[in-house]
C-alpha cells in the first residue's frame, strides 16, 4: 500500500553569504537553465491538514445558569489509526463554565482524551456548559492528534490540529415579579404592622421550552413573621412557553419602628421538561 507524503515549504528573505560553503552543494543557476533563482536562508513548513470531523448536537437555545449539555461525536477520516487524541473546549465568556460532568460548576476550559480512533470509526463525549447571562456566547473545540505513516520503510508520526467554534445563543428562562398584597389580594405599598398580608411571587415561563418547577424558596427579613408551608405552591408546576404561575407567602410585621427593611429574597429551582 502506497502513502504520500506531503511538506509546504514557505522560504522568505534574499540570499546570504550565511550558506557559506554549503553552497557549493546546490548546482549553479546557469547550469540548470534556472536563471534569477537563488537559494534563500529561511524556511517555514506548515502543518498538514487535519481529516476529522467533529459533530456537536445540542437543542437550543440554551437556558441562563442551566447545565447544558452539548454531544460530541469525532469521526476519523483519516486513512490510518489515529492516537493521542485530545479535545479542548474553551468558552469564550468569562462569566461561563464548561464541565465534563453534568453539574453546576467547572472552569473556562475541559479537555477530553481517547487513546487511539480507528480510522472510520468515531468517538463519542458529553461536554456541559453554563452561561450565566443571557446573549451570544462562543465554544471552542481544539482537536490535536498523532498520525504514523510508513514513508520509504520508516514509520514518522505527524501531529495534526483541527479547530470548530460554536455559537451558542443563552436566552433568559424565566421572569420573577414580586408585589405584597392585602389579605384580600389587594395591591398595597406599605406594610401595616401587626396586620397579615401577603407576598405574591409571579414566576412566567420565557424560554421556548416547557418548564418543570421544583422548589420556590422565600428568604424574609428577620422583622416579617412568615407563616410556613409545608411545600411551595409551585412545587412539581409545569409551564409551558408564556404561562405564568403564582407562590404566595402569608406574612406579618412585628415591629412598630417606622423604617424601611429589606424584605427578602426569593430562590426558584427548575430545569427543562
Amino acid at each position: 500500500m502506497g502513502h504520500e507524503l506531503v511538506a509546504y515549504l514557505r522560504c522568505e528573505g534574499s540570499s546570504s553569504e550565511e550558506f557559506g560553503s554549503s553552497r557549493s552543494e546546490f548546482p549553479s543557476a546557469t547550469e540548470k537553465g534556472l536563471s534569477g533563482l537563488f537559494v534563500l536562508n529561511t524556511a517555514e513548513i506548515l502543518p498538514r491538514t487535519a481529516n476529522v470531523e467533529l459533530l456537536i448536537r445540542h437543542d437550543a437555545p440554551a437556558l441562563r445558569g442551566e447545565c447544558y449539555p452539548l454531544h460530541l461525536e469525532l469521526v476519523n477520516r483519516e486513512k490510518e489509526d489515529i492516537s493521542n487524541v485530545t479535545v479542548t473546549v474553551t468558552t469564550s465568556s468569562t462569566d461561563g463554565r464548561v464541565h465534563d460532568q453534568p453539574k453546576i460548576d467547572g472552569n473556562l476550559s475541559v479537555q477530553l482524551k481517547s487513546e487511539e480512533i480507528a480510522t472510520g470509526q468515531t468517538c463519542q463525549w458529553n461536554v456541559f456548559t453554563q452561561m450565566e447571562q443571557p446573549g451570544k456566547h462562543y465554544v471552542t473545540f481544539q482537536v490535536n492528534y498523532e498520525i504514523t505513516s510508513e514513508v520509504c520503510n520508516s514509520k514518522c508520526t505527524y501531529k495534526s490540529q483541527y479547530v470548530k467554534t460554536l455559537e451558542l445563543e443563552t436566552v433568559q428562562p424565566v421572569e420573577c415579579e414580586a408585589q405584597f398584597q392585602t389579605i384580600q389580594f389587594q395591591p398595597m405599598r406599605q406594610i401595616p404592622v401587626g396586620e397579615p398580608c401577603v407576598a405574591v411571587m409571579t414566576v412566567t415561563n420565557l424560554s421556548p421550552f416547557p418548564l418543570l418547577l421544583e422548589q420556590g424558596v422565600w428568604k424574609f427579613d428577620p422583622l416579617l413573621t412568615n407563616q410556613l408551608m409545608p411545600n411551595s405552591q409551585l412545587s412539581g408546576l409545569t409551564l409551558q412557553k408564556g404561562e405564568k404561575a403564582n407562590d404566595v407567602a402569608v406574612l406579618s410585621l412585628s415591629n412598630g419602628d417606622n423604617r424601611h427593611i429589606r424584605t427578602g429574597s426569593y430562590s426558584l429551582k427548575w430545569k427543562r421538561y
